[in-house]
C-alpha cells in the first residue's frame, strides 16, 4: 500500500477503535474527531480536513494531537496560467494542550499548540519551521447565543475556525478574534 492509502485507512479505522478503548471514567479517556472546512475568495479555493486524537485527563484538562491535509484550487481569474492549478498537502502536525474552567457566569480555555513541520514548504502548507501558538479564550452564553473574545500570541499565523489560511508565516505576532456562536437547534 501507497503512504497515501496508509493515512486514509488509519484516519478510517482510528474511531472505530478509539470507540472500543475509551475509559470508563467520567470525562476522561480518548476521542476523535475528523474535521472538514474551507474557505473560498477571488484567489480560490481552500479545503482542510483534519485528524484530531484527544486524551482528556479530567473536565478541566485535554492533550491532543493531529495532522492536517489541504485541498487548493487557484481560481482562473488569479491563475498565471490558461488553466486553475490544484495543489495538495500535508500541513503541520500538530499537538497542544488545553486548560479550561466553566462557571455560569464566564467560561475561559487558554490553548497551547505546537507544531513539527511537513515537507509541504513549496506548496504554502508548511512553515518548514517548528511553529507554537498560545491563545485565551473568553465566552459567555445566553440561551442560544455564545459572544466569544480570544487573544494569542504566536510565532505564526494560523488557521481559525472561520477562515482557513491557504498559506503560513514566520514571525512573532499577537492575534484576537472576537465574535458569537449561535446554536439553530437544541
Amino acid at each position: 500500500m501507497t503512504r497515501a492509502k496508509w493515512i486514509c485507512a488509519l484516519v478510517l479505522l482510528l474511531p472505530a477503535v478509539l470507540q472500543g478503548a475509551a475509559a470508563g471514567d467520567e470525562g476522561r479517556g480518548w476521542s476523535f474527531a475528523q474535521r472538514f472546512q474551507g474557505s473560498t475568495n477571488s484567489a480560490g479555493v481552500i479545503l482542510k480536513t483534519n485528524s484530531t486524537l484527544f486524551y482528556n485527563f479530567n473536565e478541566h484538562v485535554e492533550v491532543y494531537g493531529g495532522l492536517p491535509v489541504y485541498f487548493a484550487r487557484e481560481s482562473s481569474a488569479s491563475s498565471t496560467t490558461t488553466s486553475p492549478r490544484f495543489m495538495n498537502g500535508i500541513g503541520n502536525a500538530f499537538t497542544g494542550l488545553t486548560i479550561s474552567a466553566s462557571s455560569p457566569t464566564l467560561n475561559f480555555s487558554s490553548d497551547l499548540v505546537g507544531t513539527a513541520p511537513s515537507r509541504a514548504k513549496d506548496r504554502g502548507f508548511s512553515t518548514a519551521h517548528a511553529t507554537v501558538d498560545w491563545t485565551n479564550t473568553l465566552s459567555r452564553s445566553f440561551e442560544n447565543i455564545t459572544p466569544f473574545g480570544s487573544v494569542g500570541l504566536a510565532n505564526t499565523v494560523s488557521d481559525t475556525a472561520f477562515f482557513v489560511r491557504p498559506f503560513s508565516s514566520n514571525g512573532a505576532i499577537a492575534h484576537f478574534e472576537v465574535g458569537a456562536l449561535i446554536s439553530v437547534l437544541p
